[in-house]
């Protein structure tokens, strides 16, 4: 019994850092904007609705 608590445990944490870099990269995600915005020779137009 304690054995199998102890496994879920450990899914759920391997769970858990397996769905973070999934959110941080994600299409539009800050981290991969900013990525973009540092590697790019061509300058952005802010966002502001001009």
């Amino acid at each position: 019994m304690f054995s199998f608590g102890l496994l879920n445990l450990f899914q759920l944490f391997f769970l858990a850092c397996f769905c973070e870099p999934a959110h941080a990269l994600a299409p539009g995600s800050s981290r991969v904007e900013l990525f973009k915005r540092q590697n790019s020779t061509v300058p952005f137009e802010e966002n502001n609705g001009t």
